[in-house]
């Protein structure tokens, strides 16, 4: 322990002696320097004592005037005693060749005294050869050694910075040296102190940097000259501040070192540019105060057994920025080697191309210390394992390509231990064993395309450690040996694989490995990736489960779900793309409890799936979800056996849609089917089970052995061959294949409330039942309708039996809309009989189309040729069910046809009041534009003439000139939903055309103008079948106007052709024919309209009424493609009468001429509100009966806004959107357009 300045009497005796400036005559002589006759040394006058000098060897040498010129010794001499400084100011030179020896030595004694020695030159020496070395005891002291010059004290102790006040500074630079001899050098004693070392050299035994409680203590050395060597040991904050700086080259040696002993209190060392710190034994990093370490690039440390943060009161830091350290074992947060060391917190970065290289490494070395590590771009190479997290809390991150490699690994390596391990970007490499979770709690994050590798991997390893690993964003951790998880009895382990990762083990992968062990791996994300080279273990004595999902895949060579006895063990395998595969068999309990689900596209692969295979075991396998559970889609089982062994194994088949099993089924055991179609294509007959159907649907096409029961909500089909059968209260048995037969290897009951579903054609086929063994009957018999040509009388054979058939149907239902079914029993037979029961076909019909239909088939059936193509299509439409018919009378009425004519008379309100903004001289005069948007009141977008104007402006009317004329132009779209009003068919309709038109002023008042326009629609009729219809057309038009000061009136005559092509289905049963037509048609209209503009300035207001009158007239047809059930149907008219009753707001945006209107209008239909068409039958051309289309709505509502604008003088462009809304359409119309000026 260094001494205090109390116990220096000496000290404190001589400052009160050359402070008063008592003699000693006692003594010997005390020498004052006055300079007077110059300032050499030697000079006799310069000394204050008895007229005589200067001192001699058993003298005190004293310099303290302030005004003395600075004395300089170029000789040698001895002196007892030197003060420089002691109550005042004192200076000395020793230049080269001259050396001064003084027994101790005082400089800058008291408060306010400053003392300053220089040496400096060659052969230049200052010695204090006994006693002690003071640089600035309450004063301040400067000792400057250069040019070649030296300094040493021989065994007294070097104090800089003596007391509370005092500040000393030693300066060694171009080749000066100090050698602090065999005693202690203190630097910040009590006070402050400093040394600086520019190309110089110090040699001392042992020191300390800031000794003292409230001193400080700084050593800097700078350039590839400076050194420092220090024998023993090196104390870098004692009781006070220390600072070592470290530049530009330079070295410091020491024995061992220690930093920041006191708590509370703080102290660095920087090493940087290309300097070197060798510490060759122990370094403390930090006591009991907060320490820092920096090494810079290029700057390098070595060091042996390195301690940071020993003790709790402690927070140190070390960084290696671009430089090295090597250290022979770290120690962070804690001596573990210390009983009373409880552990501080320490942080240790290594970054921009640094290297940290180890021996043994632990992070958290105490129970309450933590120990932190950052690699970021940097390099870490331990040659030893690393302990993250060995008795307190530990913390590695690697990170930006950086490199960690070591023996092995423990995070969480003691019980009560905490350790994180985080990779990002980043890479550990292990030469032998990673232990996450050891015995305390671990956890490894892997992310940024990471990378981790090791021997052996166990996470979660003793009793009641827990260990964690996460791998995301295409990052890995490769295994060469064996994958752990839940090592121990009490262990818990879990690992993720997700975002593309990979985990690999070279031999075998255990989830829950010893008894009372917990393993858990979740595997998810397409390109995820976990491989065994050998077995897979979920669950081998402990309990063990894994998740594969999201396109995730995991493969093993043999494949254990519940291992050993006692073990459980619990696999999920869901999502499409993901997919577990054992390379040899798979055991779903092969000793202990296991479960199996495969769901939603996912994929087990084995050469064989075993369930619970070893006695006292338990397995099952879900595809979809598990019994109780919520169904979910199916998985896959890619597997050619399923083997059930001696244990309690059940198969549960609970999904959503179809799979089809093709994996030969043995064994007894126990099949659910829960939910869900299943079809059994191979064979089972080896399956000596239990089968329960419950709910979906259980389709055997191959062979099934066993018993086989179907409960309630459940239903049996197939043509396959299965076990003895009971179809319970609530089953269904239903073949659904006419022409099929499911053989029972065995007795079949239906019970009381059970049913036998059969299906049948009329060629005389149906299902059927072959029963090898007894029959016993008592539920009820469902017939269902078949759809081909039905000849009367037949008889189907539904069920038989090798032995005897006892009971009868309870009850005997059909769908049928017009035979009956009638059914007899023998002793080992049960037939069936469709006989006509005359009900009428209009007697199903629930629309005015329908019964059209049935009615015109009623009295076709009287008048056509027996056996005629008509007559077959009516023994077709016999046996269909109501439902069937239905929809068969829907499709052959041809109402399709109707919403042509729909289209031609509806259309016309479309375009004839809108596309106003292009209309040139006429004032924006309308077309009738028939078919070029949808058939739904979608008007009103006619503006006023704001666009007809001379002056080129765009936004109040001006007085158009006379002889201006305009060309124009408009491309139209749009899109419509006509919904049925139950009788005619709905349908969507998109649509496009082109308009052309010019018109000129004759006046100025009377416009008048031609316009063409071409237009496509086609409509998607919402049938059972595939409708579709489409109308090409043709219009001209002439069209003028006529203005009396504020009032408009407008006029159209437009004439047009139409071009009309349908295609449509023709549905009876499941008979599908296609029948087309093309026909023409012609229409006329005639639109009038007056308005009003009011002109407020900034906007323009103008009411409108207008009237409308549209006759169309559509050709008669003959259809194709459909036969005898192809439509005649006469020409057609149909009339139209709607006003419009509204306005439009037009307003200009900004000074560019930029301008927007709105329209609103009420539109109301004064004539035809729907259409009728006469049509007959090709194959009964007498009987005509009516079809009736969608009527139209008296009310609509058109509502609208455009925009438009002048690209040049002579060129305007605009846009309009309109809306049409009624009670059954809606239609959106866009329309784009520019106008020329000529």
């Amino acid at each position: 322990m260094a001494l205090r300045k109390s116990s220096c009497p000496r000290l404190t005796l001589l400052a009160l002696a050359v402070g008063l400036g008592l003699s000693h005559p006692a003594l010997a002589g005390n020498f004052r320097w006055n300079g007077s006759q110059g300032a050499d040394w030697n000079t006799l006058g310069s000394w204050d004592w008895d007229g005589y000098g200067p001192p001699g060897s058993g003298d005190t040498a004293t310099f303290d005037l302030i005004s003395a010129p600075v004395a300089s010794l170029g000789s040698t001499t001895t002196v007892n005693f030197l003060v420089l400084g002691g109550g005042s100011e004192g200076r000395l030179n020793i230049t080269a060749g001259g050396s001064l020896t003084t027994g101790s030595a005082l400089m800058g004694n008291s408060a306010g005294a400053n003392g300053v020695l220089s040496v400096s030159g060659s052969g230049a020496a200052f010695i204090v050869s006994t006693g002690a070395l003071t640089l600035g005891n309450e004063g301040t002291a400067t000792l400057t050694v250069e040019q070649g010059a030296s300094a040493s004290v021989t065994s007294g102790p070097v104090y800089i910075g003596a007391t509370a006040g005092g500040s000393g500074t030693l300066t060694l630079q171009t080749g000066g040296s100090f050698d602090a001899g065999t005693g202690m050098l203190y630097v910040g004693y009590g006070g402050s102190g400093t040394i600086e070392i520019t190309a110089g050299h110090l040699e001392s035994d042992s020191a300390h940097l800031g000794d003292g409680v409230g001193s400080s203590g700084e050593v800097s050395l700078s350039g590839s000259s400076s050194s420092w060597n220090n024998s023993g040991a090196l104390a870098v904050g004692v009781g006070g501040t220390g600072t070592l700086s470290l530049s530009g080259g330079a070295s410091v040696t020491t024995q061992s070192a220690t930093m920041a002993s006191a708590a509370g209190l703080a102290s660095a060392i920087s090493v940087a540019s290309g300097s070197q710190l060798t510490i060759n034994d122990t370094f403390y990093l930090g006591l009991y105060g907060n320490g820092s370490l920096t090494v810079e690039s290029g700057a390098s440390v070595s060091s042996g057994e390195t301690f940071i943060a020993r003790y709790a009161s402690s927070t140190s830091t070390a960084l290696v920025s671009g430089g090295s350290w090597t250290t022979a074992r770290l120690i962070m947060g804690g001596d573990p080697f210390d009983n009373t060391s409880t552990g501080g917190t320490a942080t240790l970065t290594v970054e921009d191309g640094g290297s940290l290289n180890t021996g043994a490494v632990l992070l958290g070395g105490a129970a309450a210390g933590s120990g932190s590590v950052t690699v970021d771009d940097a390099t870490w190479t331990a040659s030893d394992r690393i302990s993250v997290g060995y008795a307190g809390s530990g913390a590695l991150t690697v990170t930006n390509g950086a490199t960690v490699t070591s023996t092995g690994g423990l995070v969480g390596h003691l019980a009560g231990s905490t350790g994180v391990v985080t990779i990002t970007d980043g890479n550990w490499i292990n030469s032998g064993v990673l232990y996450v979770g050891n015995e305390g709690e671990g956890t490894l994050t892997v992310s940024a395309n990471g990378m981790v590798s090791s021997t052996d991997g166990y996470v979660g390893v003793a009793n009641g450690a827990v260990g964690e690993v996460h791998l995301s964003g295409g990052s890995s951790w490769t295994n060469s040996g064996d994958l752990l998880v839940g090592q121990s009895g009490g262990a818990s382990g879990e690992v993720t694989v997700t975002g593309g990762s990979t985990l690999t083990a070279g031999a075998q992968a255990i989830l829950g490995d010893l008894v009372s062990s917990h393993g858990s791996l979740t595997v998810s994300g397409n390109g995820s990736s976990v491989t065994a080279g050998q077995d897979f273990n979920v669950g081998r004595f402990g309990t063990g489960s894994l998740l594969v999902s999201g396109g995730a895949t995991v493969s093993g060579n043999r494949v254990y779900i519940a291992n050993e006895s006692g073990s459980s063990g619990s696999a999920v395998v869901t999502g499409s793309g993901s997919h577990w595969t054992s390379t040899h068999k798979l055991h779903v309990g092969l000793g202990g409890s296991g479960e199996l689900t495969v769901s939603d596209g996912g994929t087990v692969s084995a050469t064989e799936l075993g369930i619970a295979t070893q006695a006292g075991s338990t397995g099952v396998l879900n595809l979809g979800a598990a019994a109780g559970a919520a169904a979910q889609a199916a998985g896959v089982l890619d597997t050619a056996s399923i083997a059930f062994g001696a244990g309690n194994g059940t198969l549960n088949l609970n999904y959503l849609g179809s799979y089809t099993l093709a994996a030969a089924l043995s064994g007894s055991g126990a099949i659910n089917q829960l939910a869900g179609n299943t079809t059994l294509s191979g064979n089972s007959s080896a399956f000596a089970g239990l089968t329960t159907v419950s709910g979906g649907t259980l389709t055997v096409s191959g062979s099934l052995g066993g018993m086989l029961q179907v409960a309630s909500g459940g239903t049996l089909s197939g043509s396959g061959t299965v076990g003895s059968t009971t179809v319970a209260a609530g089953g269904v048995l239903a073949l659904d294949a006419p022409g099929s037969a499911l053989h029972v290897d065995g007795d079949l009951t239906l019970a009381s409330g059970s049913l036998y579903r059969v299906h049948t054609t009329t060629s005389g086929l149906s299902d059927a039942v072959v029963v090898d063994g007894n029959a016993f009957l008592a539920g009820g018999l469902s017939i269902l309708a078949g759809s081909a040509e039905y000849t009367a009388n037949t008889r189907y054979t539904i069920l038989s039996a090798t032995g005897l058939v006892t009971g009868t149907f309870s009850t005997v239902s059909s769908d049928f809309a017009f035979v009956t079914p009638v059914v007899r029993y023998d002793d080992q037979l049960v037939e069936l009989t469709l006989t006509p029961n005359g009900a009428g076909y209009a007697s199903v019909s629930t629309t005015p189309n329908q019964a059209g239909v049935a009615n015109a088939l009623t009295a076709a059936a009287l008048s056509v040729p027996i056996g005629s193509e008509f007559d077959q299509v009516l023994s077709r439409i016999d046996t269909l069910s109501t439902a069937q018919a239905q929809v068969a009378f829907d499709s052959m009425s041809g109402r399709a046809h109707l919403g042509l004519a729909n289209l031609g008379v509806l259309s016309s309100t479309i375009q004839t009041l809108g596309s106003h903004n292009i209309g040139g001289a006429a004032g924006g005069a309308p077309l009738l534009g028939f078919n070029a948007s949808e058939p739904v009141l979608l008007a009103a977008n006619a503006q006023a003439d704001t666009m007809s104007d001379v002056g080129g402006g765009l936004g109040l009317r001006l007085r158009p000139q006379r002889e201006r004329g305009y060309m124009w132009a408009q491309v139209v779209g749009g899109h419509g939903n006509t919904r049925s009003d139950g009788n005619a068919a709905g349908y969507k309709s998109d649509s496009s055309g082109l308009l052309l038109g010019a018109d000129s002023r004759l006046s100025e008042r009377l416009a008048v103008g031609l316009a063409y326009q071409y237009s496509e629609t086609r409509l998607d009729y919402a049938t059972a079948g595939s409708d579709d219809a489409r109308v090409r057309g043709h219009q001209l038009a002439a069209y003028g106007s006529y203005e009396v000061d504020d009032w408009r009136f407008r006029a159209i005559a437009a004439y047009g052709w139409n071009d009309y092509h349908t295609s449509r289905d023709i549905l009876i049963g499941s008979d599908v024919t296609r029948a087309t037509a093309d026909y023409d048609g012609r229409e006329a209209g005639l639109f009038v309209e007056a308005a009003y503009r009011i002109d407020r300035g900034s906007y323009v207001l103008e009411p409108a009424l207008s009237l409308q009158n549209v006759v169309l007239k559509q050709d008669g047809f003959r259809e194709k493609g459909a036969g005898a059930l192809g439509l005649d149907a006469d020409g057609q008219t149909t009339r139209s009468l709607v006003s419009m009753l509204g306005g439009r707001l037009q307003v200009p945006l900004n000074d560019s001429g930029l301008s927007g209107e709105l329209r609103a209008f009420w539109a109301h239909q004064w004539a035809d509100r729907g259409s009728e068409m006469e049509v007959a039958f090709q194959g009964a051309p007498g009987v005509d009966f009516r079809v009736g289309g969608l009527k139209q709505e008296h009310d609509s509502a058109v509502l609208g806004f455009g925009l438009k604008g002048k690209a040049s003088e002579r060129l305007a462009l605009a846009l309009d959107y309109n809306l049409g809304v009624d009670e059954r359409q809606t239609q959106h119309t866009l329309i784009a357009g520019l106008k020329y000026q000529w």
